[in-house]
C-alpha cells in the first residue's frame, strides 16, 4: 500500500513538472556582450566616395571570435561573433589603419577621419532583398535558424599600434539598434589588403566570405 502510495505522488509530482515546463517561456538568446576578438583584418579601398566628392580613405574592419573559420569553400564555419565596419574614414594619406578614436556617424554627409558609418539594411528597391550596411555584428549559432544580424547605430572603437610586435589593439563600446551595448577587445596582428585598385568609386564591395544573408 505505501509503494502504490508513493507511486501516485512521484506521478503526480511528474505530471506538476510537465505542466509548469509547458507553461514557461523560453528563455532569451543571450549573446556575449564583451567578446574578445582573435582574428581579423582590414582591406583598403583608398578614396571609395570620391563620386560624392569625398576624398577621405576607406577601410573595412573585420574581426572575428576564435571558434569561427574558414572552410575550403570560403564560408564561415562555427559558432562566433563577426564584427564589421564596413566604412570607416581615414586621412587621403593613410593606406593603413591609423591609431585614434572613431565614431559613429549617421551618413556620408557627417563623414571626417576617425568616423564610421553606423549600421543599416540596405535594399535597392522595395521588392528587392534587403542586406546588411555599415556596421553591424553577425553572430553564428549552432542552430542556425537562430543566427542573427545586430546593427550598431552609435558608439566608438579606439585603435593603438603596437611597433615592437607589429600588434593592434582596438576597444570596442557599441550600441546596437535594439538597445544593447557592445564592449569587444582585440589585440593581434591585422592584416590589410589593398583592394584599391580593384574596386573604383561607387563599385559594388564584394563580401569577403560566403554567407547567407
Amino acid at each position: 500500500m505505501k509503494n502504490l502510495y508513493f507511486k501516485i505522488l512521484v506521478g503526480i509530482f511528474g505530471i506538476y513538472l510537465i505542466s509548469c515546463n509547458g507553461n514557461s517561456p523560453v528563455p532569451p538568446y543571450v549573446y556575449e556582450t564583451n567578446p574578445q576578438y582573435t582574428w581579423g583584418f582590414a582591406q583598403f579601398y583608398g578614396a571609395y566616395y570620391s563620386n560624392y566628392e569625398i576624398q577621405d580613405n576607406v577601410l573595412t574592419l573585420n574581426l572575428l571570435t576564435d571558434k569561427l573559420g574558414v572552410d575550403s569553400l570560403n564560408q564561415l564555419t562555427g559558432t562566433g561573433q563577426y564584427l564589421i565596419l564596413e566604412d570607416v574614414f581615414t586621412n587621403s594619406a593613410d593606406t593603413l589603419l591609423p591609431e585614434g578614436t572613431y565614431t559613429a556617424v549617421d551618413t556620408i554627409t557627417d563623414i571626417k577621419p576617425f568616423t564610421f558609418l553606423k549600421g543599416k539594411e540596405f535594399k535597392e528597391n522595395s521588392s528587392s532583398d534587403g542586406i546588411p550596411s555599415g556596421a553591424y555584428v553577425y553572430y553564428f549559432e549552432e542552430d542556425a535558424s537562430k543566427d542573427v544580424i545586430k546593427y550598431i547605430v552609435s558608439g566608438s572603437f579606439t585603435v593603438s599600434y603596437n611597433l615592437q610586435n607589429d600588434n593592434y589593439t582596438i576597444n570596442c563600446d557599441f550600441t546596437t539598434k535594439d538597445k544593447k551595448n557592445i564592449k569587444g577587445t582585440f589585440t593581434e596582428e591585422l592584416p590589410h589588403f589593398d583592394l584599391s585598385a580593384k574596386i573604383k568609386a561607387g563599385m559594388t564591395r564584394e563580401k569577403i566570405f560566403k554567407i547567407n544573408w
